[in-house]
């Protein structure tokens, strides 16, 4: 996409060289053609960035009079889930330029692309060479690509206040010891497989610590979820807990499906499933038996129908 060129259709853009902390300026914002002034020695990648931001300013109806210099475009105030307490908190001129980040961040990387190559699993280096093809910067790139990803992807992406990217329902096991250094080790022990790719000119480390899984239904078993569920719980635990803990366990996947709603597949939400179930003390006991792993399968597949029913 030529956002330069798109740009211009609805703002006089010009590039000017300036020493200020700031890498673009959009001005005139209720006038019939606003000016747009984009930071001339920025790198190509930011500029495309900072062009759309400013773009998403003029777009914005609500965006009026002159907006302050758009400043890192993944700084936390920047991509702080929205309702969140951090979201909440924010100024008024905090949630302009988070609003034109995600403008900005819709616009250079479209969900129907992240979902082209989301659709089946890859290996992280084949993930970020498609996501190359975006041409905007790592960090602006591959908060993007996270959202789409099933729980248990990871990346150290440099140049963020918090560098640490993850995936919906990740844990990152990461935390900075008293020198101001990363301690890895939990992270490193817990993941399946890591590396280290060269992404759009930056050395980005991956870790990914959830196995995706594949699961399918015996055609010939015509329980419902609810059903299986407590088959597995009584072949386990006394019978007069079946009803209690079922309840317990399918609220709880209720509310772990509700925080990644992005999740389509059935075998990603089998993966955020067995991933944030496996260490839930209640469920311990339940994991390896037939009917339990046969009722995250069934649950995976219930979620997938309605979510692509609402879709269709």
């Amino acid at each position: 996409m030529d956002i330069l060129k798109l740009a211009q259709e609805f703002a006089d853009v010009e590039e000017l060289e300036w020493s200020y902390n700031c890498d673009g300026l959009a001005v005139e914002l209720n006038s019939k053609r606003p000016k747009i002034f984009l930071r001339q020695q920025s790198p190509m990648y930011r500029k495309r960035f900072t062009a759309a931001h400013e773009y998403g300013h003029i777009r914005i109806s609500w965006h009026v009079d002159i907006v302050q210099c758009h400043q890192d475009p993944t700084a936390p105030s920047a991509v702080a889930p929205e309702g969140s307490e951090r979201d909440l908190g924010r100024t008024l001129a905090e949630r302009q330029e988070w609003e034109a980040n995600r403008f900005a961040s819709r616009l250079l990387v479209p969900h129907r692309f992240l979902q082209a190559i989301t659709s089946s699993y890859r290996e992280v280096p084949a993930l970020l060479a498609e996501l190359a093809t975006a041409d905007v910067s790592a960090s602006a790139g591959i908060i993007a690509l996270a959202r789409n990803l099933p729980p248990g992807y990871v990346f150290h992406v440099p140049g963020l206040r918090w560098p640490f990217v993850s995936s919906r329902g990740t844990r990152e096991y990461v935390h900075a010891d008293e020198f101001g250094s990363w301690n890895l080790a939990t992270l490193d022990r817990r993941s399946r497989s890591k590396g280290t790719v060269i992404h759009q000119g930056q050395p980005i480390d991956w870790w990914q610590t959830a196995q995706v899984l594949t699961g399918t239904a015996p055609p010939d078993d015509k329980r419902a979820a609810a059903e299986v569920l407590r088959a597995a719980i009584g072949s386990v635990y006394p019978t007069d807990r079946a009803a209690s803990m079922a309840a317990k366990i399918s609220g709880k996947t209720a509310g772990l499906l509700s925080q990644a709603p992005d999740l389509n597949r059935a075998d990603d939400i089998l993966t955020l499933l067995r991933y944030r179930l496996a260490d839930d003390v209640e469920c311990a006991d339940l994991f390896g038996t037939a009917d339990f792993d046969l009722y995250l399968v069934k649950r995976a597949i219930q979620y997938a129908d309605k979510r692509r029913s609402r879709r269709d």
